[in-house]
């Protein structure tokens, strides 16, 4: 591999930075956590037999409890407006256009080596509050895509999520691409479960209290 070859991947590994940071990442709360990561790659053939070309997917899974139930982590997930509170990544983020259960999010970022200043991502909220889908519009990557599905336990008062994430990366080497998927895997799970659980403390205590000045 000769430099300038060894740049270009370093610059396309900086930028998977960039692809995935509407999934829910914040590499600045990088934290050890219990969920389980399972890396996998696709290949995909397209089904017209004119058109030979096989897709190499990257997906990388994570499921893990958050004691907060599920309408809770729903919100959380849905609150567009607050990603720059959950996402430290992102300067600001504003909802430009609904359209039935799609939401079309525009994010600009914090300055940042290789990464895109201003990204568009698309959010499907129709199995809501089960499952939420976002797919990235513009970025450095053929595709990104991801999937949060929650699971309200049976005592209501905790939600399994399992969070996918598939990214096309075209020329990017899989190590490298395994290798983010897994970080932004361990800030999703960090960042969201953090935030949903103290929205549902505070909330909770509130409640509480309010009980007891009635009584």
């Amino acid at each position: 591999m000769n430099l300038h070859q060894g740049h270009s991947i370093s610059k396309a590994a900086l930028c998977l930075f960039a692809s995935v940071a509407l999934s829910g990442t914040d590499f600045c709360l990088a934290k050890e956590t219990k969920a389980s990561i399972k890396i996998e790659t696709i290949q995909q053939t397209s089904a017209d037999s004119n058109e030979p070309t096989k897709k190499h997917l990257a997906r990388a899974v994570t499921s893990f409890e958050v004691a907060a139930p599920r309408e809770v982590v729903w919100q959380t997930l849905t609150n567009f407006p607050k990603y720059p509170e959950l996402f430290k990544r992102i300067k600001s983020c504003r909802v430009t256009k609904r359209e039935g259960d799609l939401v079309f999010i525009e994010s600009i970022m914090k300055s940042q080596l290789f990464i895109k200043p201003c990204q568009h991502t698309i959010n499907d909220l129709a199995k809501g509050p089960g499952t939420l889908k976002w797919r990235l519009l513009d970025g450095n990557f053929k595709s990104v895509e991801g999937e949060w599905s929650l699971e309200q336990t049976k005592d209501g008062q905790h939600c399994k999520v399992t969070y996918a994430i598939e990214v096309e990366p075209g020329m990017v080497p899989q190590p490298v691409v395994s290798m983010f998927l897994k970080v932004v895997q361990k800030e999703a799970v960090s960042s969201v479960t953090s935030v949903s659980e103290s929205f549902f403390a505070e909330h909770r205590s509130a409640h509480e209290q309010a009980l007891e000045t009635k009584g």
